[in-house]
Parts: structure tokens; C-alpha cells; sequence
């Protein structure tokens, strides 16, 4: 059980952003992805949550074939953090949280006292509590980014997709997003996918992951792993060192 990726290719008359990428996404742990821009890892993102249709090869999310599950099948199984929130959201933060629970909820039919209580726990669960009743426009980038994530673990999914969801935070947010990411893996067993640029963060926080450049996996494994200054400098064009300070492992450039 978990992602399953065979062979997967997509790309635009022969001219391919990514092309024969093989993985497997297990819940409980932390998958950071990591390259140049452009490189697909915003693609790669898209096609794992069907919005985009690949060229050729397979996604199968708990054994289950992509191609063949609806939309409000994919997103029960699949949450989806962007970059950013749509700026023109007009609406209080506990509504838009609750509208994570858009797949369960009939058309015609009104949330239920289950939703509204996984709303809740959900502002808890990322500390946004205190958020509640404000409303969403007014939030900073840090605070929406946090009900962001409220909205996907409301969503109450097996995975959740993060595209550069640390990008317009500052070091303290940063590192908070990343420990929720890691307590939603760890102790909830979700499986958690996210781009990333900063090597440190991917290092000390996660548990695999995802090095991509020129449209394929160069490396993918533990950070310990793939993260190597040999790797880095082919994903990357620079060199890096990787050193020990204080027990920790730091990746400098």
C-alpha cells in the first residue's frame, strides 16, 4: 500500500519534463523533493493528484489505478497544499478550513457535526487556533500558509501533497510548518510529499528524499543517503559541504 509510480513520463511533443520516473510513497514519513526550478517538481506534484494526465506510465495510490478513480475519489485520498491561497477568499477562517470537507459533503447536502468538529481539531492540530474567527484576507502569508494546512489535515486524507509550502516563511514559521509535517507523518501515519528548496530543512526534517534534475530521478532514498555533496553538485551545479556542528548535519554552499 502506499504511491506507487512505474515508468511515468509527461511532457509536451517530445519535449519531456519528466521522464521514466520510478518511486514508491509510503505513509508515515516525510518526502521532500529537491532541485532546480524547473526541473518538475510542481509537475510531478500535479499528475500525483490527477490534475495533469501523463504522457505514459502509471500512478497507482493504494493499489488503486489513478486513471480510473474520480476526482472526489482522489481528493479522499489526497490532500493539496499550494504555494499560496487564492487572494480574492473572502471568508472567515473556520469556513475555510471546513471547506476541506468538500469531497465528503453532498451538493445539496450541509456540513455535518463530524466536519465541523474536524475543522476544529484541525486549527488545533496546526496551532491556528487562535485564527478561528478571522478572516482569511486579512491573515499574513505565515498565518494563511498555517490554515492552508489546517484546510488539508481537515481534509482528513492519507497523504498530503505541499508545493513549496515553507517558500514565503520566515525561519520561525518555517520550522514550525515542518514539525507539524513531521507530527502529521510520525504519530497520524500520513504519508507527506512536499517541495522544498532549502537542503538544510529537507536534511532536518525529513526522511526521504526526491533529487531531480534534466526531467529525472538522479537520487531518491534516505536523506542520509542522497544527500551527499557528490549528489547535490549534479542536482545543483554548485558544490556544497556537508559537516557536523553541534551533533547536527549542515549542508553549506
Amino acid at each position: 500500500m502506499g504511491i506507487e509510480i512505474s515508468n511515468l513520463s509527461f511532457g509536451y511533443d517530445n519535449d519531456y519534463i519528466l521522464k521514466n520516473v520510478n518511486l514508491s510513497i509510503n505513509k508515515g514519513y516525510v518526502y521532500s523533493l529537491l532541485g532546480k526550478n524547473g526541473v518538475g517538481k510542481t509537475t510531478l506534484m500535479k499528475l500525483i493528484l490527477g490534475i495533469k494526465d501523463f504522457s505514459s506510465g502509471e500512478i497507482h495510490i493504494d493499489e488503486r489505478n489513478l486513471k480510473t478513480m474520480k476526482r472526489a475519489g482522489i481528493s479522499k485520498k489526497i490532500a493539496y497544499v499550494p504555494q499560496s491561497a487564492d487572494s480574492k477568499v473572502d471568508m472567515k477562517v473556520i469556513d475555510y478550513v471546513l471547506s476541506g470537507r468538500n469531497p465528503y459533503v453532498g451538493l445539496f447536502d450541509k456540513p455535518t457535526q463530524k466536519d465541523y468538529h474536524l475543522s476544529e481539531s484541525a486549527l488545533k492540530e496546526s496551532g491556528a487556533y487562535h485564527l478561528r474567527d478571522k478572516q482569511f484576507g486579512n491573515l499574513s502569508g505565515g498565518e494563511k500558509q498555517l490554515v492552508l494546512l489546517s484546510r488539508a489535515i481537515c481534509q482528513d486524507t492519507d497523504y498530503i501533497v505541499l508545493d513549496e509550502p515553507v517558500a514565503n516563511l520566515d525561519i520561525k514559521n518555517q520550522h514550525d510548518v515542518f514539525e507539524i509535517l513531521n507530527r502529521l507523518a510520525n504519530e497520524k501515519g500520513k504519508g507527506i510529499i512536499l517541495s522544498v528548496h532549502n537542503p538544510n530543512l529537507a536534511y532536518k526534517f525529513s526522511d526521504f528524499a526526491i533529487m531531480l534534475s534534466e526531467s529525472r530521478v538522479l537520487g531518491a532514498g534516505t536523506v542520509e543517503e542522497v544527500m551527499n555533496e557528490s549528489m547535490l553538485k549534479k542536482v545543483y551545479d554548485m558544490d556544497f559541504q556537508l559537516i557536523k556542528h553541534n551533533g547536527q548535519n549542515l549542508i553549506i554552499c
